[in-house]
């Protein structure tokens, strides 16, 4: 996990996207194991590591209200 302080952006000027990949470490990703449950909530930073098998991998992702 790493946070990362966007307190000094300006949503109208600024690209939190494109700010927030560049702050981000290789370290901070976590790889999960199979059959793993991940809680994530609207502030967590996460990005899908790109898949480079032959094999498909199938996600599920559910919103619990």
């Amino acid at each position: 996990m790493q946070s990362v302080d966007v307190s000094h952006l300006d949503p109208f000027k600024h690209n939190y996207y494109n700010y927030i990949s560049k702050k981000v470490t290789v370290e901070a990703e976590r790889l999960q194991k199979p059959f793993e449950i991940m809680m994530m909530d609207s502030y967590t930073l996460h990005k899908a590591i790109s898949n480079e098998t032959e094999n498909n991998i199938q996600r599920t992702f559910l919103r619990f209200i």
